[in-house]
């Protein structure tokens, strides 16, 4: 087993066009899990500059498909701060202009055996260098990319990683995140950036940096902040301490969770890149920047590190919950005091127009300029131990106790676990034990064999074993060598039946146990979407029948023809089309599903059967759906329907004639959209359609009109907040943007009428306004 490293730099260049491919090769392992990270900066050797615009980012790629990054810009020579972010899943860089526009994007390619290749997708305006980190190795089993958004409260939020295990010590999750609250699209809005590791649900494994330029600012409003115990922070819109910060506190089974100790905002992203398998570590040290030659150790660890990854921003650790001036960020790369990288960058605080610096060191591990065209302040790698490394200052421009954050990795520790064994009372003659382990010693003893249920629980160490208690019986040893370690069960005879041993997870996985069964297995599992249907039966043997298909204009009919056989998949591909496939009994008489979508109707027949293998590919039409803005104003009618004042007076037009029976009452309309399309992709573009509401609350006239009036809006109001994306509709959660109280005289008497403005952003595709993304 073995975890696999390396890194290296692309150059990402204006003068190539997109469809212009980039590749990496020669490696000894084929990458899992990828991580980039670019500051606006463009160099193969080491450079420092003052006159590049802040064009920084992290992006994350397991896959082609499985891929996140985060952007952000931040223009240099500004007379006002010029900002924009964004978080994408379509690329693993992504590059802003001043107005918050794709200036570049970078997709992942292909990974091959020795590597990966990159693609343009948007041929960028400026060329920027990107250093990757790559992982691979038989000690990774899982990696993926995902993103979140802030959420509405603080405490505890789940994230899924399908194969996470709960309380797992090889598992590692990191961080990148920026303003946007829809994904794939940018704003122009303040450049906060966080970066972050964390390694276990302790406070000492969390650690990150974030800065941030305050967007439109006159005079240039910057701050940045650094801490352990949060693995990810936003700095507030308009700069300031940050508002949102959170901490990972445990690994579930397929999950990571994040206790949100602070938020305030749902329009900011975060993505991650999550791996299962190696050893991990993140934590922080500090060390005399202002000293040369000055090193800070780390050691102790249980493994030997393969690399390591470094953040700072040249400053002491943050007060929880307090930024300080100037947006710095340093970020670093390295295998060995020979192999290391860097880049740094430096948007300045209090300056009249905005003063960017920036710097790429191929010789030093982190790095920072200063605002003269030089090097500020550097660090290297001065030892990779056996449990550690050692930071070495090479040029001493920073600051005495200065806080590093890090993340190291290494091979699979071997041993050190603690396995819990439970066993209850048993009287059998079989025992089966089945254990998959590593480089661990367990031993698996047992108690006595006339008693009830008994609780075993090995203490931990790298070896682990377990006395047995009397038994009346003659003895027996079943040994079983698994790589350089022996496993070893004792065991008495026994005059008694099945015995199931189940330890508890650790790094390791180990089963003990038998299954026995005598059935006929069958799963029949239905995906529904816009694409594929599979239904999946297991082993069947069965007498004949017949398949027929005929196909006209709405009918479509499929049985099946003699089979006996093993294993059977039913597929069916569909437009827009929800199909529902259901089989009862296999040894039974005529079962029939048939569901009808609109003016199609698929059925699937299925006679007297014990059989396997069938294939069944349906191929329907597509059935449309009313305009989304139809669903925003049904959806909103729906949710106010049946409110203590209004009850069921609640009418979809403006232009009704209310009697007085009628009041009081809603009418709920739809005033105007506007659309906005993204258009990086071509036809058909993703639309962001923002929906304006018109509801209308009337009431009689009365000496309590205002009154009534007010009670209206307030019941409108907790109705919709319940609701507030009206099911799955808008992306968004909808915004009360005005209330206007009038007279009205659309009704038989004279009554008083309040307006109140709602907005919703729904995701559409341009072809298909009906469809909510």
């Amino acid at each position: 087993m073995a975890l696999e490293f390396a890194h290296g730099a692309i150059q990402w260049l204006a003068a190539d066009a997109a469809g212009a491919t980039y590749t990496v090769s020669g490696l000894s392992f084929q990458p899992k899990a990828i991580r980039f990270y670019w500051q606006g900066m463009a160099s193969a050797t080491d450079a420092v500059s003052q006159a590049t615009h802040g064009r920084r980012g992290v992006g994350f790629a397991t896959s082609t498909s499985n891929r996140r990054a985060v952007g952000t810009y931040s223009q240099d020579a500004s007379t006002a701060a010029a900002c924009a972010a964004v978080p994408v899943d379509l690329a693993v860089a992504v590059l802003l202009n001043n107005a918050g526009g794709t200036a570049g994007l970078l997709d992942i390619n292909a990974i091959n055996s020795d590597g990966f290749q990159l693609i343009i997708d948007t041929q960028a305006t400026a060329n920027i260098t990107l250093f990757w980190e790559a992982w691979g190795g038989t000690d990774i089993t899982v990696a993926a990319a995902g993103h979140f958004f802030e959420p509405a409260a603080t405490g505890n939020q789940d994230y899924t990683v399908s194969g996470f295990v709960a309380a797992a010590t090889d598992q590692v999750v990191m961080f990148g995140g920026c303003w946007g609250g829809v994904i794939n699209v940018a704003n122009e809005i303040d450049s906060c950036m966080t970066v972050g590791f964390a390694s276990s649900g302790s406070a000492a494994d969390n650690v990150h940096i974030t800065g941030n330029s305050d967007e439109a600012s006159a005079t240039m409003d910057t701050d940045g902040y650094c801490k352990t115990g949060e693995c990810l922070s936003f700095i507030t819109n308009g700069g300031g301490n940050p508002d949102a910060r959170a901490q990972l506190t445990q690994f579930g089974t397929d999950n990571f969770r994040l206790n949100w100790i602070a938020r305030a905002s749902t329009t900011r992203c975060g993505i991650y890149l999550a791996i299962k398998g190696g050893s991990w570590k993140a934590g922080n040290y500090t060390i005399d920047g202002s000293t040369l030659n000055a090193t800070a150790t780390v050691s102790g660890l249980a493994f030997a590190p393969k690399g390591l990854s470094l953040i700072a921003r040249l400053s002491v650790e943050s007060t929880a919950g307090t930024s300080v001036a100037e947006d710095r960020m340093g970020l670093g790369s390295g295998s060995s005091t020979t192999s290391r990288r860097s880049m740094g960058m430096w948007d300045e605080n209090g300056t009249g127009n905005a003063e960017l610096n920036h710097t790429i060191q191929y010789d030093q591990v982190l790095s920072f300029p200063d605002n003269a065209g030089a090097l500020l302040a550097a660090f290297d790698i001065n030892a990779m131990n056996s449990d550690g490394f050692q930071i070495i200052v090479d040029d001493p421009g920073g600051v005495a106790g200065a806080w590093h954050g890090y993340l190291t990795f290494g091979d699979a520790a071997a041993g050190g676990q603690t396995i819990g064994v439970a066993q209850t009372s048993e009287t059998n003659v079989a025992q089966a034990i089945a254990v998959i382990v590593g480089a661990l010693i367990i031993g698996l003893g047992q108690a006595s064999e006339a008693d009830a249920a008994q609780i075993i629980t090995p203490t931990q160490g790298t070896t682990i074993s377990i006395a047995q208690v009397a038994e009346i019986d003659a003895a027996q040893i079943i040994g079983v060598s698994v790589g350089a370690v022996t496993i070893a069960v004792g065991q008495a005879s026994e005059n008694d039946t099945a015995q199931i041993i189940v330890p508890a997870l650790g790094v390791v996985t180990v089963t003990v146990g038998q299954v026995t069964e005598a059935d006929v297995a069958q799963v029949i599992g239905v995906q529904v979407g816009v694409v594929t249907i599979s239904v999946v039966q297991t082993s069947e043997a069965d007498a004949a029948q017949s398949i027929t298909v005929v196909t006209g204009t709405g009918v479509v009919a499929v049985n099946q023809a003699a089979e006996t056989d093993s294993a059977q998949a039913i597929a069916a591909v569909a437009g827009a089309i929800t199909i529902s496939v259901a089989q009862v009994s296999e040894t039974d008489s005529a079962q029939a599903v048939a569901p009808v979508l609109g003016a199609l109707t698929v059925a699937v027949g299925q006679v007297i059967e014990v059989d396997s293998a069938q294939t069944i590919s349906v191929v329907g039409g597509a059935v449309s759906a009313n305009h989304v803005r139809r669903q925003i104003r049904e959806a909103f009618a729906a949710q106010t329907t049946g409110l203590t004042t209004t009850g069921a007076r609640v009418f979809q037009s403006r232009t009704r004639r209310l009697a007085a029976a009628d009041i009081p009452c809603l009418r709920i309309y739809v005033e105007n959209e506007t659309i906005i399309s993204e258009d990086v992709l071509g036809a058909p573009y993703m639309q962001h359609r923002i929906i304006n509401v018109r509801c209308e609350a009337l009431a009689k006239q009365s000496a309590d009109l205002v009154d009534k009036l007010k009670l209206i809006c307030k019941e409108v109001q907790v109705a919709i907040a319940a609701n507030d994306r009206l099911g799955v509709i808008a992306k968004l959660p909808g915004t009360l943007t005005g209330i206007e109280i009038n007279q009205d005289g659309s009704s038989d008497l004279p009554a008083g009428l309040a307006a109140m403005d709602w907005q919703f952003v729904v995701l559409t595709w341009s072809d298909a306004p009906d469809v909510v993304l």
